[in-house]
């Protein structure tokens, strides 16, 4: 019987939940549960969906959200500073995985078309894992995380002439086909200009004028417009749907609305990934392993072993240490979902028989399945392989992971207007860097400031706190405009951090305790320091001596002295 969309969702979301929530507890990746759910339901495991065009249709678009999440955090700037790990490890990777792949191919009788095909499939990595992992695990801005994303990069890019080629084999002759892919390298060329121009030119003005209506839908409305137009678009000019969203995420990356981006886009890219990872466990057909498992199981190992070793012989020729080359190879040694990609291409033109299709398939998805494990677990594998080196590699792990040295954000401000700007101000004169977060753009657009970095966002919003929450800061000043934002932004720091100490502005006396019951260390009202202010003046004026004035001032202070001795220590 026919399946409808609404009946495979309702069969997927239970089991997801189910099986997500036991992976959770087990405290192995959830990506590894997606899909054993996607082995579960699909038509080659216990056959509870037949019909699965629209569900691998939408879970397509996990990819392309992902990649825009991945591109909000890279700018040009940061993409030039990667240019050794985009275009020397991912260039050399790609063409000695693909190399070496035909030349074994040939020698046992393959034909060179097919064996170059295979080579490609080998040599993609799967950016969906990847990416995702190194994320939860905070290993983005790591040697290895930069350098991984740097050669997933050229992986992306990469497809493109692979899928080209498969089609010109098919219809074309060799030198044909050459013509076709560079005539696809013109397109795509033309494409990312025409993004970068409307980047430059567009982007900024448009959500400056979204982000002056203070509406979050108009802003997810916005985003999703952007990402899937930009996919849409690239992919009409023969590139990939990822690599249009990621270059629309960099377009977006050194605005100031970045990370209420990406905070918009997060419960998109979640779902639609776990549909994806999902769809690949669907594709894995188990009747086949019987007779093909030692091929299967040779060229699993192949995959995870010899791209690695490459990875890490590229990446240790040129600027990376070993500790950090060696965990680059084990982040990228499973296949890939582009992979797939080509594979079925090369499948429907028949250039790869079904059989070696099956095997090629089963390899791919079983690296998939260990890719994870592998990821999560890249350190601890790292320093068991380098172990005969551990006392020469010593230094090494504790500083190679770090690729670069930030400034710290010593001070985070919640709300940027007249209050919070005076205190980003006098910050600034100390030379102390911060951090402010705002949702007006005209306060965005007055920061003026070197020391400190003005971003969109709403200060209320549970996720945006959790990103500026990870930074080391030594203390967070709340000041938004009324109390009950004020309460929800405190409240949510301390859910988040239990030691950050929290200074929250408050306009009446009689919110200090509320502020505090959510979590703030330090409550000062907003005509304090205005009122001790006044009352020298009156007090000078009405000619009061001034051991009484000094006396009178300490009387007025003392309901506050006490949450300072807590938080400063003083005696």
């Amino acid at each position: 019987m026919e399946v409808n969309i609404t009946h495979a969702l309702l069969v997927i979301l239970s089991l997801t939940l189910l099986v997500t929530v036991t992976f959770k507890t087990l405290r192995l990746p959830v990506i590894l549960g997606y899909i054993v759910v996607g082995v579960l339901v699909g038509p080659n495991g216990a056959a509870l969906l037949h019909n699965t065009e629209n569900i691998k249709l939408l879970s397509e678009f996990g990819i392309v959200f992902l990649m825009f999440t991945v591109g909000l955090k890279f700018s040009l700037r940061s993409l030039w500073h990667m240019k050794s790990s985009v275009f020397i490890v991912g260039g050399m990777q790609v063409l000695l995985t693909t190399a070496i792949t035909t030349i074994i191919g040939v020698y046992v009788g393959m034909p060179v078309e097919m064996s170059i095909i295979i080579g490609g499939i080998a040599a993609m990595s799967s950016t969906a894992i990847v990416l995702k992992q190194l994320s939860d695990q905070g290993e983005m801005e790591s040697a290895h995380g930069h350098n991984a994303v740097g050669v997933l990069l050229f992986q992306d890019l990469a497809v493109i002439p692979f899928i080209v080629l498969v089609g010109s084999m098919a219809q074309t002759t060799g030198s044909s086909a050459w013509g076709v892919i560079g005539f696809e390298f013109l397109y795509g060329v033309l494409a990312l200009l025409v993004i970068l121009i409307i980047g430059r030119w567009v982007l900024q003005p448009l959500f400056h004028v979204i982000a002056s209506t203070k509406m979050s839908e108009l802003l997810t409305l916005a985003v999703l417009l952007i990402v899937i137009s930009s996919a849409i678009f690239t992919e009409r000019f023969g590139l990939s749907y990822a690599f249009g969203a990621f270059m629309a995420g960099m377009m977006l990356s050194e605005t100031a609305y970045r990370h209420q981006v990406q905070v918009e886009i997060r419960p998109f890219k979640d779902v639609l990934l776990g549909l994806f990872f999902i769809t690949v466990g669907m594709l894995l057909d188990l009747s086949t392993w019987p007779d093909t498992w030692q091929w299967i199981a040779l060229l699993l190992v192949s995959i995870l072993i010899g791209k690695g070793l490459l990875v890490a012989i590229v990446s240790r020729c040129i600027k990376f240490d070993l500790y950090s080359s060696v965990r680059s190879a084990v982040v990228l040694s499973q296949g890939s979902e582009f992979g797939f990609a080509i594979l079925t291409l090369a499948l429907g033109y028949k250039i790869i028989p079904e059989g070696y299709g099956q095997v090629i398939m089963s390899a791919l998805l079983l690296s998939m399945a260990i890719g994870p494990l592998l990821v999560k677990n890249n350190d601890k594998i790292t320093k068991f392989l380098l172990y005969p080196w551990a006392k020469k590699l010593k230094k090494s792990y504790s500083v190679g992971s770090k690729l670069v040295d930030k400034a710290p954000v010593e001070v985070v401000i919640c709300g940027y207007g007249r209050f919070g700007q005076q205190i980003g101000g006098m910050l600034h004169e100390e030379s102390i860097p911060f951090l402010a977060i705002d949702n007006n753009p005209r306060h965005i657009r007055s920061k003026g400031s070197i020391r400190g970095e003005v971003i969109y966002g709403d200060a209320t919003h549970p996720e945006l706190i959790r990103v500026f929450c990870d930074i080391d800061t030594k203390v967070v000043v709340v000041c938004l405009d009324n109390l009950s934002d004020t309460v929800q932004s405190v409240s949510h720091i301390r859910k988040l951090s239990c030691t950050v100490p929290i200074m929250a502005r408050c306009r009446a006396n009689n919110d200090i305790e509320d502020l505090l019951a959510a979590g703030a260390n330090i409550v000062v009202p907003e005509t304090l320091d205005s009122s001790f202010m006044m009352m020298y003046h009156i007090f000078s004026l009405v000619n009061v001596d001034d051991p009484d004035l000094e006396k009178a001032l300490t009387d007025m202070k003392n309901t506050h002295d006490n949450l300072l001795n807590k938080f400063f220590g003083f005696v």
